[in-house]
């Protein structure tokens, strides 16, 4: 999770801001690379081999999309509020913002930001000053968390404190304590959430728990065999049922079919999942995470039975002077894949210097082995919905702009 203005955007846990070219390198190519993968290791089973065709995206769009750039409500900042889309429908928008006295505005969207209306306020004193953020639930459209951080890290005195609205906004009930919720997902009245406790010196109450009652209690769903120092940071929840996949801090993948009650660790590579989609069709979850040691994306559509490699968008640059001892050095960056739409296809924005140094839109569809360009993004990637709306942020400005990705 990351954002805008110091953090203050949270978009159901998918605003990933990605940098992909050094400054004053001159691109030389763009080319799709494939590798081989390793053995699962300890958590057991193996790993299909397989190698994907290389090939160079054009620099000429293959179609372009048609942004609109979106509105505020009256009087908002971003500077001081805080935003959240909707993952499960693009139309669904909002914004928090400080009104004084302990009080922070609620404003909707329902026609993905071409108008607002305030729906509600939430209210609670902090010790300090604060801003807001939002975060959205990405199974549902009702369900909200308003989190409010105050205090400094570098003094230890960073806190946060959460507020809870199971309809769109409109009413607001603080959670207990000094919990900062990073993540949120419901489905059939059972609330799934990933809290933090920044109270100091307060045992944590465990990453992933699970509720029935609008978190006013939970039970913690941890797998058992979880290390003591490991804890859950993500998960992906099938909308239609309690099935989940989760991701540890240390690389571990881990599947739930009855509601976090029980636990099956599936073979993953050395790597941190951090995309997972639920494909009804197939009955079948889809899983991609980055391989550290060597940049690029590999998923599963097996539980981790087998691992592919997703070709990458990748830069080579090179500078006559810039290495050790004014040698040539030749750095070579993945573009971060940023999302999986709901098609499947793969969702990059990435700045090109020999497209001028903009950011471009790339897709690489299933059944393709060249990511397509899609013309100009006009900000960097900020969330899409499965209802395939495409949002964007543009951080120097701070405009907000929305798309529909073509089927």
């Amino acid at each position: 999770m990351s954002g805008a203005s110091d953090g203050l955007i949270r978009a159901g846990h998918a605003a990933k801001w990605w940098g992909c070219l050094c400054a004053g390198l001159t691109l030389l190519a763009l080319l799709l690379s494939a590798c081989g993968v390793r053995s699962a290791g300890s958590s057991g089973g193996g790993v299909t081999r397989q190698s994907t065709p290389t090939a160079t995206p054009t620099a000429t769009p293959a179609t372009t999309l048609a942004w609109r750039q979106s509105t505020w409500p009256p009087g908002f900042s971003l500077q001081d509020g805080g935003l959240a889309v909707s993952p499960v429908d693009g139309h669904d928008v909002w914004t928090c913002a400080p009104a004084g006295n302990g009080v922070f505005a609620v404003w909707a969207s329902r026609d993905a930001a071409l108008t607002w209306a305030r729906v509600g306020a939430a209210t609670l004193t902090t010790p300090q000053w604060t801003r807001c953020a939002l975060v959205a639930d990405s199974d549902s459209t009702t369900t909200l968390v308003l989190v409010l951080t105050w205090g400094s890290g570098a003094t230890g005195t960073l806190a946060s404190a959460s507020l809870i609205s199971q309809d769109g906004g409109a009413t607001w009930r603080a959670l207990p304590g000094e919990l900062d919720v990073v993540q949120v997902a419901s489905v059939a009245g059972t609330i799934y959430a990933i809290l933090y406790n920044t109270a100091p010196n307060a045992p944590p109450p465990s990453g992933l728990v699970v509720s029935t009652d609008g978190l006013r209690t939970w039970r913690v769903a941890r797998p058992p065999n979880l290390a003591t120092h490991d804890e859950i940071f993500q998960f992906w929840l099938n909308p239609t049922a309690d099935d989940l996949v989760a991701t540890s801090a240390l690389h571990t993948l881990w599947r739930s079919t009855d509601g976090g009650v029980t636990w099956t660790r599936l073979p993953s590579l050395d790597m941190q999942a951090s995309l997972g989609v639920w494909l009804p069709q197939r009955g079948q979850w889809l899983l991609c995470g980055g391989m550290p040691t060597a940049p690029q994306l590999v998923c599963t559509s097996n539980d981790g039975a087998s691992w592919r490699q997703v070709p990458s968008v990748k830069s080579t640059a090179s500078c006559a002077i810039c290495g050790k001892n004014a040698s040539t050095y030749t750095p070579y960056s993945d573009c971060a894949i940023d999302a999986i739409a709901p098609d499947q296809s793969f969702v990059s924005i990435c700045s090109i210097s020999d497209m001028g140094g903009t950011l471009t839109l790339f897709r690489l569809t299933p059944a393709a082995s060249t990511w397509a360009n899609l013309g100009t993004a006009p900000g960097g990637f900020l969330a899409l919905s499965a209802s395939g709306q495409l949002w964007c942020l543009d951080q120097q400005t701070l405009r907000l702009f929305v798309a529909t990705l073509p089927a």
